[in-house]
């Protein structure tokens, strides 16, 4: 009887460990990564299942499916917060639209993100364009993928979601972007005077 008890004992201690050892993998899988500091000098385009994006025409009032393709340079990072270069392709014309980006990022991985176009200066500032976006970093087959959405546009709206993939030494997305079949750096490189306003 003794046997049995202490038996009986053992294992439903070992049902606890067990299940406290399971309780901190699972707390563990989805504590904040507190450090993002490894953003820093990395480079995101959109992956060929998320290029579709909606416009949509005010007037008339009409939304097509059209493909755009957004690649980021997070150039610097410290303290929660990252700048860098963005340059957008939209399928609907031959134009790219090139951007300086901030944004900030928590400890949970909450992104807030703000794009700015410098126009020529005979636009009026306040027709410089700031668009935000908003997202969320997830694991996504085990790599980390900001989660983004945001929509912009003066004449015409853009909406957009889509998981940023992160462009890696040796990938296929430094050779030939999806959507547009440009290698990344030449793709950036259409936008040389992004990060200065006084470039023609």
């Amino acid at each position: 009887m003794r046997r049995a008890s202490l038996l009986l004992m053992l294992v439903g201690l070992n049902l606890m460990l067990v299940s406290a050892s399971l309780q901190k993998a699972g707390a563990d899988a989805h504590s904040p990564h507190d450090n993002w500091s490894w953003l820093k000098d990395t480079y995101w385009y959109v992956p060929q299942e998320n290029l579709p994006a909606v416009e949509t025409t005010l007037s008339p009032l009409a939304h097509q499916l059209i493909s755009d393709q957004t690649v980021w340079h997070i150039e610097d990072y410290a303290e929660g917060y990252f700048w860098g270069k963005q340059v957008v392709k939209l399928s609907t014309n031959d134009q790219y639209l090139c951007m300086q980006l901030v944004g900030s990022i928590t400890p949970q991985g909450d992104i807030q993100m703000t794009f700015t176009f410098t126009l020529p200066p005979a636009v009026p500032p306040a027709l410089n364009l700031k668009v935000s976006g908003l997202g969320k970093m997830r694991r996504v087959r085990g790599t980390w993928q900001p989660e983004m959405q945001m929509t912009t546009g003066v004449s015409s709206l853009v909406t957009h979601w889509a998981f940023m993939k992160q462009c890696q030494p040796g990938e296929a997305c430094n050779q030939a972007l999806p959507g547009v079949e440009l290698p990344l750096q030449d793709f950036l490189g259409v936008c040389p005077c992004a990060s200065d306003p006084l470039c023609p």
